[in-house]
């Protein structure tokens, strides 16, 4: 449409992630699933949270408590996605699935959204969450800068899979 502008749509819907109408869209001969986002943390208050916020969302969502569950689950279901807990049932678990992930060519690319209460662990490992491209949120977040991210993280990975489509 010529001339039109999000200033147009109310401001409740110009969100970026809108729940859609139904579980599938059809994009260029393509029929896509919803983004699939992993959560992996063992508090499970904050792994409800999440499921119930990003299904709100329109996305489906997928958890793992601990560093193998969620490697396991990231290979099978090959998530637009991760949101991981630096600390789980060990201190650097979550800095053991960021190398794993990053070390697979399958997953390289994958965005990583690091959401952690451990201020200092997350300050202390700064080199290395920015050089292996992981963004990282300290505990307690403004849900609606949380679901800001996730819109950018899932947009970029959409594109990038797209060109390599």
């Amino acid at each position: 449409m010529p001339g039109w502008q999000s200033e147009h749509i109310a401001p409740e819907l110009r969100r970026c992630t809108m729940r859609p109408l139904v579980s599938m869209y059809v994009t260029k001969r393509k029929v896509r699933m919803q983004p699939v986002i992993v959560v992996v943390d063992n508090d499970e208050p904050f792994r409800d949270l999440l499921v119930d916020l990003l299904s709100d969302e329109g996305y489906r969502v997928v958890t793992a408590m601990t560093r193998g569950e969620a490697i396991e689950t990231i290979r099978q279901e090959r998530p637009a996605l991760v949101i991981l807990d630096l600390r789980m049932e060990a201190p650097d678990s979550g800095l053991q699935i960021i190398r794993t992930v990053r070390d697979n060519p399958l997953t390289a690319t994958l965005p990583l959204l690091l959401c952690s209460a451990d201020v200092t662990g997350i300050a202390a490992h700064a080199p290395f969450l920015e050089e292996h491209h992981v963004l990282a949120l300290n505990k307690p977040f403004d849900l609606n800068h949380l679901l800001e991210l996730i819109c950018q993280l899932v947009a970029l990975f959409d594109a990038s899979d797209a060109q390599g489509a």
